[in-house]
């Protein structure tokens, strides 16, 4: 038998000479291990690449490349006559981003803290799936795929003295996804003619007490890769809430300050002085 794995512009994989005459074994070599079975009339042969230097740049190093690839093999009998079989598959090896992520309709960051009187936050996300594969032009529409979001995961948790406790997991496959070009509906998933998104909406249910949770967001693709953002979320009452704002209110630059300085005269400033050490100043 000969084992044929089309990578594309990466660079084909190709093992020969695999031996039909072993049964219920395994044959380990330098690239690649070989393990035959027999079950009842059927025997079956099994191969399996290993990481090894002994691959090249020209066989992609024995890995298999990202995109839509083939693999074809070949049975030869003692006088050469052949029978060839081919089978699609796809690779997909890269993780979905978050276009957008929103709290409460604002963008937010990963790793940053938001403060919020509202119990009850909603969550909005656009995921979407690249597609990713052979670069070249003439073989990028061909060979390129994107597995297309698959779903999202919202976990909630809230801040105690040793940690975090969990209080909430969400999980929801999309129910549509749409390409990226045109912002058509996906009603094919192995048409790959673009990049791929699905939206989210998430209001928590259950009202949030007073304190700091940590907010998970993940979101999966068809072949379970994932991409994840953290934000921490501060609750506090609408008191606090306008103490908080009041902190943080003065947005004046040290340059503006400095221009404002020099607005005063030499009598105003030894006024303000005064006003200053007699005490009479409440700031």
């Amino acid at each position: 038998y000969k084992l044929v794995i089309s990578n594309g512009d990466y660079g084909d994989i190709t093992i020969d000479n695999i031996s039909p005459n072993y049964s219920d074994t395994t044959i380990e070599r330098e690239k690649y291990d070989t393990r035959y079975e027999t079950s009842g009339d059927d025997s079956y042969i099994s191969v399996t690449l290993k990481g090894t230097t002994l691959w090249s740049a020209a066989d992609n190093n024995g890995e298999v490349a990202e995109g839509k690839r083939r693999y074809s093999v070949y049975a030869y009998d003692n006088v050469g006559n052949s029978l060839a079989k081919n089978r699609d598959f796809f690779v997909d090896f890269s993780k979905p981003t978050f276009e957008s992520l929103t709290f409460n309709s604002k963008s937010i960051e990963d790793g940053k803290t938001y403060t919020t009187t509202d119990t009850t936050p909603s969550f909005n996300a656009k995921l979407t799936d690249n597609l990713t594969g052979d670069l070249k032009a003439s073989s990028a529409s061909e060979n390129q795929i994107a597995s297309g979001p698959r779903d999202i995961e919202v976990r909630i948790e809230k801040e105690n003295l040793l940690g975090f406790d969990l209080l909430a997991v969400y999980r929801t496959n999309f129910a549509k996804t749409f390409w990226s070009a045109g912002d058509g509906e996906i009603t094919d998933n192995n048409n790959n003619s673009s990049d791929k998104y699905g939206l989210f909406a998430y209001d928590v249910v259950d009202e949030l007490d007073t304190g700091t949770y940590r907010v998970s967001v993940v979101g999966y693709d068809n072949t379970g890769n994932h991409t994840q953002q953290i934000i921490y979320l501060k609750v506090v009452g609408v008191g606090e809430q306008e103490e908080f704002a009041a902190e943080i209110g003065d947005k004046t630059t040290e340059a503006e300050e400095e221009d404002r300085d020099q607005e005063f005269t030499e009598e105003q400033r030894k006024d303000f002085q005064k006003i200053v050490e007699d005490d009479e100043y409440k700031p």
